[in-house]
């Protein structure tokens, strides 16, 4: 019987794992604080067209 041992990842550069890591989770935050960003314009481009529109009455 032959035993073997199989591990993935970057046993030179340890560090390299690490910014890749780091830059998943920005790509993977990016998203919904988009989402939140834009629903933030939304909503205020609402207000101040809101806001124009009284004062020109």
């Amino acid at each position: 019987m032959t035993s073997s041992l199989s591990v993935a990842g970057n046993i030179a550069d340890v560090a390299a794992g690490v910014t890749q890591s780091a830059a998943s989770g920005v790509t993977a935050a990016a998203t919904p604080n988009a989402d939140l960003t834009e629903e933030d314009v939304a909503v205020a481009v609402e207000q101040a067209r809101a806001a124009t529109l009284v004062e020109t009455l």
